[in-house]
């Protein structure tokens, strides 16, 4: 199997199975805006279903309260569709057919994982900061708390924009643009080989040869003589003269 098919099928599968939970959360969503009763057993299957992904989620947003649409669904269904992006570039960066490539994709990989992060945090921060005593939100705040002190943030509802961490990830994003331009710069100077990867393949033995007799030309010709064509024959008429006398 060559490295591009194998990718498009890793890169597949993780991407189908963020939609399988996107459907359910979705789901969920719209369960919670239209007011649909959880009381029929196949709502109540599906409505547990997407509170197992929406659970790690629930109490980030302060404002669900008062609003109509599940805040909390909505930014597990984000982090999902990023997360899963994310993680199949990570994945893939790996499946590559030369080392240079696999450096170039897994450092591409890291920056991928950083914006996330980042923001994942702006996120939370910004819809209150009781979301701060959820072990994942708390988590992510702690992982990227080093994007602080750019520039000073100022109060929004519940929460705060951290406006430290948005120049950040602006940063970040341009490094990451730049970053395969960097690489090959980097890379030319100081002469790395783009080495291939050989793979080993298996050697299948040749063909035996046809024992069998060849096969006996049956185009016969056979030459028969035309016949000549045979001259008309006279007729001779007979009569008989003896006639029988009276």
């Amino acid at each position: 199997m060559k490295y591009t098919e194998l990718r498009t099928r890793v890169r597949g599968m993780i991407l189908i199975t963020a939609g399988l939970i996107s459907f359910f959360i979705i789901l969920e969503i719209f369960f919670d805006l239209f007011k649909v009763s959880k009381t029929h057993f196949l709502i109540n299957i599906l409505s547990s279903i997407s509170a197992i992904f929406v659970g790690p989620f629930r109490g980030i947003a302060a404002t669900n309260a008062n609003t109509f649409v599940n805040v909390d669904a909505a930014i597990a269904l984000t982090s999902y569709v990023l997360g899963a992006i994310v993680l199949s570039e990570i994945i893939t960066a790996f499946l590559r057919e030369s080392a240079y490539e696999i450096f170039q994709n897994f450092i591409d990989a890291i920056f991928k994982i950083v914006e996330f992060l980042i923001f994942i945090r702006i996120i939370v921060v910004a819809f209150s900061t009781a979301a701060l005593n959820i072990p994942l939100a708390a988590t992510i705040v702690n992982l990227t708390n080093w994007t602080q002190g750019v520039v000073t943030s100022f109060p929004l509802g519940g929460g705060f924009l951290d406006l430290s961490a948005i120049v950040v990830l602006g940063a970040i994003i341009f490094l990451d643009l730049l970053s395969e331009r960097i690489i090959e710069t980097i890379a030319e100077r100081i002469k790395l080989p783009k080495i291939r990867i050989i793979r080993k393949t298996k050697i299948s033995a040749p063909p035996a040869p046809n024992k069998e007799a060849p096969p006996i030309n049956q185009n016969i010709t056979i030459n028969i003589p035309v016949p000549k064509e045979i001259p008309p024959q006279k007729q001779v008429i007979v009569v008989n003269q003896n006639k029988k006398e009276s």
